[in-house]
């Protein structure tokens, strides 16, 4: 039995899939069956076969309306394409099923795309006519349609689109115009909520309104409480402010927000985590290898310090199994005497330590035969000499490192090298093709000024060439200059063709000259401001020249 009662109250709780959306554009008209009519124990077969007998509507025309039953209010709706269609569903004054008539009322909805809203204190002698005449005019453009609540005072209005104004025109008069908020309908015939008492399916079954007592006696008293709110009022009373419903425009307002909001708050996270990511490709970038590791660290004062300085590394000959001296005997601090002797002696002291055993470095590895001082090892004297402190076994992975950076700057230096002699051929080459386009230009000058100035006569021809030219006519001498221009003309326009298709070709060279020099350039100033820190794989930490203290002067005791 338990098992059974839990699987029915997880059938009853179990979401309810949705009503598939009706068209947008059709009509919707509601249908309110009054009588005790439940709509749940009928066929929706039938009913729809009863509305449209109800509403004179041929089954072959009503082919595209739909039919639906809503459950919690007990009420049809009829969906449709046809305004004929719908003026016939809303004339339906009564239902016929199973010979049984039904009183109904029907009315159109308003469209999908409009709001409604609601004003106050309209005299109670206007009729529908009157009302629409009032409102519905060209001071109140986006109003569609008004109708007046019951027998109230207030008038619901229908306006277009999803804005509902502040005020509206009443025959001239401004009224304040408030959103129309819908009402949770309660039956104060069974005490349900969901719908009103013209509608009620089982108006037999009576509860009182106020403390839901079945078939309550005339003289029933009882302490109300509102199934709402709570409070001691009966439900739906107007004292609860709980009975009105939150509008859709509010409701559309705050998703809207909500998905603003929403979309703020994924952009600024994706935003933070893109900065998170290039953050940590700068931070754990190779040319920071320690980062990379994960071994590096930042102080207080924001400086990086390698977290592998902070404990001595263990030697390679270590691993294999060699042993060597604790590091309490290795360095002493039994008295302040012993230790200034032995910093005094850091220059010149040897490799072995005071019991003849090699010396073990603050890295873990053995001492080299040449010890080089603090100082040295920090200008970089080692390093400027070419002698590196064999501090690191020569089998080990670390010096396979070594070598392999030994190896990478040898290269660098090579090319680096064979780049500096390109870009010399290259220089070269532009100053010969500077001098042999000056030495052809110079030449077609000169070729141009051969042709323009006239060869000089010779002595013995002096007087033939005087009777020629007395002999020609000036007509004559006309023709004769004429063809002579054309031809220098044309040759100087074939001239300046050459040379400007020279002058492109060396400035398309020249750009490719200094593209490859600037590429060169960068590859050289790339080159040289690599810096390999040799001493961060295989040495310990460096000791800086000065001293966080100063220590004073010791004198000497008589």
């Amino acid at each position: 039995m338990e098992a059974s009662r839990r699987v029915k109250d997880f059938l009853h709780r179990r979401p309810v899939p949705k009503e598939p959306q009706l068209p947008e554009d059709d009509y919707k008209v509601v249908i309110r069956p009054g009588g005790g009519l439940d709509l749940t124990r009928q066929s929706l077969a039938l009913i729809r076969d009863c509305v449209l007998r109800a509403a004179k509507v041929q089954p072959d025309i009503a082919g595209e309306d739909t039919l639906r039953i809503n459950m919690r209010q007990n009420t049809i709706i009829m969906s449709t394409p046809s305004l004929a269609n719908a003026k016939e569903y809303s004339n339906i004054k009564e239902i016929m099923i199973n010979d049984k008539s039904y009183a109904a009322a029907a009315y159109v909805t308003a469209p999908e795309n409009t709001s409604k809203g609601v004003i106050h204190g309209i005299p109670k002698y206007d009729n529908q006519e009157d009302i629409e005449k009032s409102l519905v005019n060209q001071r109140n453009p986006t109003i569609l349609h008004a109708r007046r609540m019951g027998l109230t005072d207030s008038v619901v209005i229908v306006f277009e689109g999803m804005f509902v104004p502040y005020f509206v025109y009443y025959r001239g008069a401004e009224y304040r115009c408030f959103l129309y908020k819908k009402q949770y309908e309660t039956c104060t015939t069974s005490g349900r909520i969901g719908h009103r008492a013209d509608v009620c399916p089982q108006p037999d079954s009576k509860k009182c309104h106020g403390c839901g007592v079945l078939n309550p006696t005339e003289n029933h008293q009882c302490v109300p409480r509102c199934s709402l709110c709570g409070k001691g009022h009966l439900t739906g009373d107007k004292k609860c402010k709980e009975r009105f419903r939150t509008p859709y425009l509010l409701k559309k307002r705050w998703w809207e927000n909500e998905q603003q909001q929403g979309d703020e708050r994924r952009e600024m996270k994706n935003l933070s985590n893109t900065r998170a990511t290039q953050a940590w490709r700068e931070g754990y970038s190779p040319e920071n290898p320690t980062e990379e590791n994960g071994n590096a660290t930042k102080d207080r004062g924001g400086r990086r310090r390698d977290r592998s300085s902070s404990f001595p590394r263990l030697a390679e000959g270590g691993r294999e199994g060699t042993q060597h001296e604790p590091r309490s005997t290795s360095r002493s601090r039994s008295t302040r005497q012993h230790r200034s002797r032995s910093r005094a002696k850091s220059k010149t002291r040897a490799t072995t330590s005071p019991q003849g055993q090699p010396h073990v470095g603050p890295g873990g590895g053995r001492g080299s035969q040449q010890m080089v001082s603090w100082v040295g090892e920090v200008s970089g004297e080692s390093l400027r000499s070419g002698s590196l402190p064999q501090v690191v076994a020569e089998g080990s992975t670390l010096g396979q490192e070594l070598n392999y950076i030994k190896k990478m700057l040898e290269q660098l230096t090579r090319e680096n090298a064979k780049q500096r002699d390109e870009i010399k051929q290259v220089k070269e080459e532009n100053a010969k093709l500077r001098q042999n386009q000056l030495r052809e230009s110079s030449s077609a000058i000169a070729s141009c000024s051969r042709i323009l100035t006239p060869a000089p006569a010779q002595e013995s021809g002096v007087h033939a060439a005087k009777r020629r030219a007395e002999e020609i006519s000036p007509v004559e001498n006309e023709d004769l200059s004429k063809p002579l221009e054309k031809k220098v003309e044309n040759m100087l326009g074939e001239l300046t063709k050459v040379m400007q298709q020279q002058f492109a070709g060396l400035q398309l060279q020249l750009v490719e000259i200094k593209q490859r020099i600037d590429s060169m350039e960068n590859r050289l100033t790339l080159v040289e401001n690599t810096q390999t820190d040799l001493r961060s794989i295989g040495a310990g930490p460096v000791k800086t020249t000065t001293k966080p203290y100063n220590r004073p002067t010791t004198t000497e005791v008589i």
